[in-house]
């Protein structure tokens, strides 16, 4: 049967490959393009400099590589005739040449299939009549993305923004319109993923041959019909990747249309702003279709996905949403010195916080209505819901839901339940082994799976190191909750504390005897906090009634060192050669010396089977034998 796709497909655009980075000749080719005088100025001698380079390198690839695919077909036919020898002659080499290469001959298939399942045949007009000719399809596409990133107009009401104010600083400003240097330049390329997608211009005032960029189509279904069921993935110029990661290095140490009068409102100056603007509102997309780029469009919608810039300026455009919710909704209770926390947000997910009366709910659904009307975001209803405390009765569910007249559903804080539940018994099923066998490491006898138990205990014992790290508003919310006055390590749980406490509870005392604190100012417990090596000097000194002790590290400080005495510990080795300086305290995960990982949370949490578990399964699972059989060896 013959699987290859029908369809002619267009001219291959150039595309920088990774292998001619290890050839030798390589930048001898570039600088001599490079160094050639272009007439203009900087800007078009390097864009000139950089078509120029493309069509050198074309040339070049021939001549060096020669048709790399002939190369593969003549390579895979090498292998299955290997693989024919083998079945006779089973000898060593033979058998590792089979073996080394069949996992490439796999993953080349994989790519072929899923290049293939990414051509587009036929697709459906707006009329929902199919269209096969190609070239209609190509002008369907750029007509469908034209339209899906054109804004429509909005009546801009600047009264809304004035819940802004000036955050930035003159000193600021001038860091991020400083010239970037040649050694800022150099880290960000050098910074960059070699093996992203390339954009237009192959190689992975803004001008359109730097922020053009071009759409890739990925199947959202099996069989799309329409180009809605098509995801469309950015990918842009290297040259416009660089500048945008400049930008938003610069932009990270101050982040603690409507992106524009944000930008005023927050106080950065005009440059800046207009750096910003010629980033998101020049750009210029071309749809690849079946290969191909199509079309030449401008986008007046929406930030570009994949620029390094966008997640920033959406977090920028998203402080509106925030000060308007906290003018606008009814604060739920929350006990003092703790962090307030009206609404949460994750990416383009958020929850809102608010009471059901006083005017609470109707005050953020103003707060959303404004923000939707000025920035042209629009509330996704369909994935939108209201939540309530689990003993509310339904009665008052139900009047919530005929009380508030809208066609958008909106979130209402309070708690709620979660319950996961499995079944074990039922119908009769076989297994090789026990599921705390498989769930061992592979060097231990098992397979290596992870149970849910373990997931969960890994997973609480990452929020143990995210809540002893101090610095999140999450981990200061936590501690002022349960922690008022009495340190973490100490404090215990009952049935009224959250599922969450009462996790991280569980698994503390496997996680909080190796976490080791690396000293700089001192904001250390003395007696609860690991800053010795010792573990808790409260149960190492065998000292009670420490639970409740404030006493720091810092207050020990004579002239940069720390004097023990000063809190009754007469054993000064404990201290010796540890001296305060600037900055936070940094907590290490004793057992790596590095930072804690889920990875190394997983591993913590596993059941192991002893030292001697993985000594007989090394006999068995040999080579030549399938390991479904190993089991029966």
């Amino acid at each position: 049967m013959d699987l290859q796709s029908q369809v002619k497909l267009g001219k291959r655009p150039f595309i920088f490959l990774n292998a001619w980075g290890d050839h030798e000749q390589l930048k001898g080719v570039v600088q001599r393009v490079w160094e050639e005088r272009v007439e203009g100025n900087e800007m078009y001698s390097f864009i000139t400099k950089h078509k120029k380079v493309k069509r050198v390198l074309k040339n070049w690839n021939w001549e060096v590589f020669g048709n790399i695919f002939e190369k593969l077909s003549e390579l895979e036919e090498k292998v299955s005739n290997s693989e024919s020898a083998m079945q006779t002659d089973p000898s060593e080499e033979k058998l590792w040449v089979v073996e080394g290469e069949r996992n490439s001959k796999y993953f080349h298939g994989l790519v072929k299939e899923r290049r293939a399942k990414q051509v587009i045949h036929k697709i459906k007009n707006n009329e929902g009549e199919w269209v096969e000719e190609q070239s209609q399809i190509a002008d369907l596409a750029v007509e469908f993305f034209q339209k899906l990133y054109t804004a429509e107009p909005l009546n801009r009401d600047n009264s809304v923004f004035e819940c802004l104010q000036v955050s930035v600083t003159e000193e600021e400003n001038q860091k991020l319109i400083a010239e970037p240097t040649l050694e800022e330049i150099r880290a960000t390329v050098y910074s960059m993923n070699p093996n992203s997608a390339c954009g237009p211009d192959g190689f992975g005032g803004l001008t359109r041959a730097i922020t053009s960029t071009s759409i890739v189509l990925i199947p959202k279904v099996t069989n799309p019909a329409s180009f809605n069921e098509f995801r469309p993935i950015s990918l842009s110029n290297f040259c416009s990747k660089v500048i945008t990661k400049i930008m938003v290095q610069r932009l990270a140490e101050w982040i603690g249309g409507c992106i524009q009068l944000v930008l005023e409102k927050l106080g950065f100056c005009k440059k800046w702003i207009d750096l910003v603007n010629g980033s998101i509102n020049n750009i210029w997309y071309s749809a690849i279709v079946n290969g191909e780029a199509k079309g030449f469009f401008h986008s007046s919608r929406g930030l570009r996905q994949g620029d390094h810039l966008s997640p920033s300026l959406f977090i920028l455009a998203s402080e509106l949403l925030s000060r308007l919710i906290n003018q606008k909704q009814a604060k739920i209770t929350q006990p003092v010195q703790r962090p307030q926390v009206t609404h949460l947000a994750f990416a383009d997910d958020m929850v809102v916080f608010t009471l059901g009366k006083n005017g609470g709910i109707k005050g953020v659904m103003e707060a959303l209505e404004k923000y939707e009307g000025q920035s042209g975001q629009l509330i996704n209803k369909n994935k939108s819901a209201f939540y309530m405390h689990r003993r509310v009765s339904q009665e008052a569910v139900e009047k919530m839901k005929e009380g508030e007249k809208s066609e958008t559903v909106y979130w209402f804080g309070g708690e709620s339940g979660y319950q996961m539940q499995g079944v074990a018994e039922g119908k009769k099923k076989h297994y090789w082994s026990s599921w705390k066998t498989l769930a061992r490491p592979a060097a231990e006898g098992g397979v290596g799976f992870t149970g849910f138990k373990e997931m969960i205990d890994a997973a609480g014992a990452k929020l143990w190191w995210n809540l002893r790290k101090g610095e999140s508003i999450w981990s200061q919310f936590m501690l002022a909750k349960y922690c008022n006055g009495i340190h973490p390590v100490v404090r215990g749980w009952n049935y009224r504390d959250s599922h969450i406490w009462r996790r991280m509870v569980d698994v503390r005392e496997r996680v909080e005897p190796r976490i080791e604190w690396e000293i700089r100012r001192g904001n250390l417990n003395v007696w609860w906090d690991n800053w010795s090596g010792k573990g808790a000097l409260a149960i190492w000194l065998n000292r009670r009634g420490k639970g409740g002790s404030r006493e720091m590290l810092k207050d020990g400080n004579v002239n940069g060192a720390v004097d023990l005495r000063k809190f009754g510990i007469q054993d000064q080795t404990l201290a010796q050669n540890i001296r305060t300086r600037e900055g936070p305290d940094m907590p290490i995960w004793q057992p790596t010396r590095a930072n804690f990982n889920f990875k190394i949370a997983k591993a913590l949490m596993r059941e192991h089977g002893g030292e001697n578990a993985g000594l007989w399964c090394k006999k068995i699972w040999a080579k030549g034998i399938s390991w479904k059989m190993s089991f029966l060896a």
